[in-house]
């Protein structure tokens, strides 16, 4: 007892930070995200961790030239092969993120395309006071109503709303390195639990199976990220079919977790996903069309 104490008291005893970010041709978008986290970081203790994902444009001309302005007191590029899922991309970085966790044992993870704000690194503040390992901030999306006019607010999710319906990404969120798993499978990484929200998944999968949710920051209405909307995205596309698979299965698996699924160390089938994909659509049809996890009403 007084071992698990001692390590509670320590677990926030040193402030660095380490961004995780997974990038696969990010073009046209990483180098508005870089100086977001240099604008975000200033200031603080931080390390920057790039893991590509075997782009084919010029992702890693952007990134090299940003390296040598860097803020960050260190920049570790990975060259990965092309990852099966976006899980797998995504949980080879948080892997290496153990090597430095001594020096920056607080985990800022991060899309190539989306700003960070200066709120984010003050959910430290929040975790040490709660003695917290996983904190969630407010965010909010944006998006172009027609092609060519300017980005306006959509949607934005407070901090209490988003820990409470589990509605966030990554990006929103502030980890000590001991809630991550050291071999780094943190996100789901079969390809039945990767048709576009393996995020989520894991958010639900912590708090179903590992009865671990997360502390909201207490800046409630202050974003944390700016979560920009892009047609065609992973998490959005015009293609009905790939849409009303991606949204159903989601659901479908999430009913599995909330059953007690272990879907990290028992991955369904994909006859096993449409199963519970055809037992919540039934059981939704007859309320109304299934929800979109990223729209108003369950965004993430």
């Amino acid at each position: 007892f007084l071992r698990t104490c001692r390590n509670l008291f320590k677990m926030w005893s040193t402030d660095g930070y380490q961004v995780l970010l997974s990038v696969y041709n990010a073009e046209e978008n990483i180098k508005m995200c870089l100086d977001s986290l240099d604008s975000s970081l200033e200031g603080h203790r931080w390390t920057l961790l790039i893991g590509d994902d075997a782009s084919t444009d010029n992702t890693l001309l952007e990134i090299q030239e940003y390296i040598p302005n860097s803020s960050a007191q260190n920049v570790h590029l990975f060259n990965f092969n092309k990852a099966d899922t976006v899980g797998q991309a995504k949980n080879r970085l948080i892997k290496e993120c153990f090597n430095y966790k001594d020096d920056y044992p607080a985990i800022l993870m991060m899309d190539a395309d989306d700003q960070m704000t200066k709120e984010r690194p003050k959910m430290l503040e929040t975790a040490k006071k709660h003695n917290a390992p996983y904190v969630v901030g407010c965010w909010q999306a944006m998006r172009k109503m027609q092609q060519g006019e300017a980005w306006v607010r959509s949607t934005m999710k407070t901090s209490g709303k988003a820990a409470t319906s589990l509605q966030f990404g990554p990006w929103a969120t502030l980890f000590h390195h001991s809630l991550l798993p050291k071999d780094g499978r943190f996100f789901p990484d079969a390809k039945t639990a990767n048709y576009g929200y393996e995020d989520l998944l894991a958010w639900n999968h912590l708090k179903y199976i590992k009865n671990i949710s997360p502390i909201a920051h207490s800046a409630d209405s202050s974003p944390v990220h700016v979560y920009y909307v892009y047609d065609e995205s992973e998490s959005h596309t015009k293609n009905t079919k790939k849409t009303n698979l991606m949204r159903n299965s989601y659901w479908g698996i999430r009913d599995m977790i909330i059953d007690k699924r272990d879907i990290y160390k028992n991955p369904p089938s994909e006859n096993e996903v449409e199963v519970w994909m055809n037992k919540y659509t039934a059981r939704k049809s007859a309320e109304k069309k299934p929800p979109h996890p990223l729209e108003s009403k369950r965004p993430i």
